[in-house]
């Protein structure tokens, strides 16, 4: 993966864009862990961010918590 940097005043910046993917919904659970991820648990939120691999983690994270709440 080859990353352009475009200079802002002092600072080089990456130029990073996201894929298009397909974005499942979330449900309240998945919103929780999202505020929690950017809240207490930054570098694994920046690191999952940047992987594209966000959404498939807080979607995971909705269907576990669907299924143990269905006994």
């Amino acid at each position: 993966m080859e990353l352009n940097y475009t200079k802002y005043g002092d600072y080089y910046l990456p130029n990073l864009i996201l894929s298009e993917k397909d974005n499942k919904p979330l449900n309240k659970y998945g919103l929780l862990k999202l505020n929690y991820l950017k809240q207490y648990k930054n570098a694994l939120y920046q690191e999952l961010l940047r992987k594209e691999k966000l959404n498939e983690y807080l979607f995971s994270v909705s269907n576990n918590a669907l299924k143990n709440l269905n006994f």
